[in-house]
């Protein structure tokens, strides 16, 4: 049987849903929940991945003030010694100047191994601590002096750059350890607000 062509224009239109597509609702009902579970793992994979470079910046800051401390000790022994007149054993102060120069190394080796994640003025901090460590005076007590207020300068600054640099996290990604939360100053208890 053959219809015309306005014959199967008077036909009723079906139902969105019956016949042509049965399948949509089932459909949507699985792509919502799927849209949300990837959504939640973009999010979650996102914050993760700023929590661990925190992580990673805050182990670089702690390596670079413990060899900065160690070098500050180095010189202070050395500087105390010269104040009060006193001769260091020879084997004493070997050690003392291997230990430096190791740690001083080491901070330089430091610095461009995670220079990936540091700010460049660590660097640049580094490098100035660098140059005026490499200057010599007339005499060893002038060096000793000079080096022990660079070092405690550089590592003044640094902190100083440090504390803004890890603090530009939202507070939703940092530890609980800088969070006012908990904190024996300032906690209130639950339904009492200050």
């Amino acid at each position: 049987m053959l219809m015309s062509g306005y014959a199967r224009l008077a036909r009723p239109a079906k139902k969105l849903g019956q016949g042509s597509m049965p399948y949509l609702p089932l459909i949507t009902t699985l792509i919502g929940p799927l849209v949300g579970i990837w959504l939640g793992v973009v999010l979650t994979e996102r914050k993760t991945y700023r929590e661990r470079a925190w992580e990673l910046k805050a182990r670089a800051y702690s390596a670079i003030f413990e060899a900065l401390e160690k070098m500050r000790r180095s010189y202070e022994r050395s500087y105390n010694a010269e104040v009060r007149g006193r001769e260091r054993d020879e084997a004493e102060e070997e050690a003392d100047n291997h230990e430096f120069r190791s740690t001083r190394d080491q901070l330089f080796i430091l610095i461009a191994s995670e220079s990936w994640i540091l700010p460049d003025e660590v660097s640049h901090q580094i490098t100035s601590l660098e140059k005026q460590l490499s200057i010599r005076h007339d005499s060893y007590f002038e060096d000793v002096d000079d080096g022990r207020i660079a070092v405690r300068d550089t590592a003044a600054r640094l902190r100083h750059f440090a504390r803004r640099d890890m603090a530009t996290l939202p507070r939703s990604w940092r530890p609980r350890l800088f969070s006012r939360e908990g904190r024996g100053d300032q906690a209130t208890l639950p339904g009492k607000h200050s």
